[in-house]
């Protein structure tokens, strides 16, 4: 059986990529003793032998040239060596000792494959090879806990994701301030303060056609009482939904990445976790999907301010979950100012504008356009 040959990196989804590619060998993994990774360096053995891969690991300093040597010794000809990105002095020296004894694989950072052999070099098709969200995640040793793409596509939901998106300046003075509040004991159950409504009788009535969809569908029961609605969800993430202003921007956002043909597997509200040495570090993307091969990320942001805060989160989730490329993008009501935008495109992070304020044009479809440009660019 022939072998292919992975040098634990910060890049980990590139050996993803070859591994893939080359399904039919054998996995032998070259823990780089210099090499401190930021992830479970165990999770890329598990996530290669769930997928039915045999997998072996062995020590290896690739700036030893005695390590590279006897490397090149164990080496067969039907053999495959994958040759870190990144322009490393080590790889270089990989490349040219290694060159003539297997065949060597480049992974770029957009994820194109070119091998080496005998000097020849050769672009290799990727028809038959698609990654998707999970791939990203578990290769360091993540793993996805709970995701809302079902709730999303439900079709209450959709109608009351639609009904807001057709009465969305209604429906963001109505939140804001939040007229919701939780029960302490009993987190399904929530109380609506009528008092907010005094001076917004439209503001009321777009809340009672909302209630009414909802409570029609079996998703909640509604109460009233003097100056407050009492409303018990029979489903958490239609209370999630709910009480959080901004979750109709995810919805309509993922609708809009899954109008994209050529992405795949889009998820919404993305809840991930991977263990480290001082415990379990949890994170939540608003929107994932993946595009040629390429993972892109969206953060939702129903605001009138900004904050840094955004942009670093999409950077350093990039960084984590995979290479130079990955498209990032913030979604927002509401266009940011310039220092904003500047620190944005530093980031590389892609700031796309959703416009609802007229009903007779479909935002989604607008959307969608704009990210697919945000992602192709």
């Amino acid at each position: 059986m022939a072998n292919i040959y992975i040098l634990l990196t910060d890049q980990n989804i590139l050996n993803v990529i070859a591994a893939k590619y080359y399904h039919k060998h054998d996995v032998i993994i070259l823990k780089n003793q210099r090499f401190i990774a930021n992830y479970s360096e165990s999770g890329l053995i598990e996530y290669l032998r769930k997928e039915g891969r045999t997998v072996q690991q062995q020590t290896f300093d690739p700036y030893d040239p005695q390590n590279l040597l006897n490397l090149k010794g164990r080496v067969s000809e039907s053999d495959v060596v994958v040759i870190p990105s990144g322009g490393y002095a080590y790889a270089l020296n990989m490349a040219s000792l290694l060159k003539d004894a297997c065949t060597l694989c480049y992974i770029e950072v957009d994820g194109d494959i070119f091998i080496e052999n005998n000097g020849i070099f050769e672009e290799l098709k990727q028809d038959d090879m698609e990654l998707d969200v999970e791939d990203f995640i578990e290769n360091f040793g993540g793993n996805i806990s709970t995701s809302n793409e079902i709730f999303f596509d439900e079709p209450t939901s959709i109608k009351a994701f639609d009904l807001i998106k057709d009465n969305l300046e209604l429906y963001q003075s109505m939140m804001r301030p939040i007229p919701i509040k939780s029960h302490f004991h009993d987190k399904n159950k929530v109380f609506i303060n009528l008092k907010t409504f005094e001076e917004k009788p439209q503001a009321k009535e777009f809340m009672d056609k909302l209630l009414t969809l909802l409570s029609k569908a079996g998703k909640c029961d509604v109460k009233t009482k003097a100056d407050e609605y009492v409303v018990y969800f029979h489903d958490k993430d239609c209370k999630e939904f709910f009480s959080k202003s901004g979750t109709w921007l995810e919805a309509i956002t993922y609708r809009a990445l899954a109008q994209i043909k050529s992405v795949e597997s889009p998820m919404s509200s993305v809840k991930f976790y991977w263990k480290t040495g001082q415990g379990r570090v949890i994170n939540e993307i608003d929107v994932m999907g993946v595009h040629d091969n390429n993972l892109v990320l969206i953060s939702c942001k129903d605001t009138k301010s900004h904050t840094e805060t955004t942009l670093y989160e999409l950077f350093t989730h990039g960084e984590q979950l995979g290479f130079d490329s990955i498209k990032k993008i913030l979604v927002t009501t509401s266009a940011p100012l310039e220092a904003f935008r500047n620190r944005a495109e530093d980031l590389g992070v892609s700031i796309v504008l959703y416009d609802g304020s007229d009903p007779s044009i479909d935002s989604i479809k607008t959307l969608s356009d704009a990210l697919a440009k945000a992602i192709l660019s």
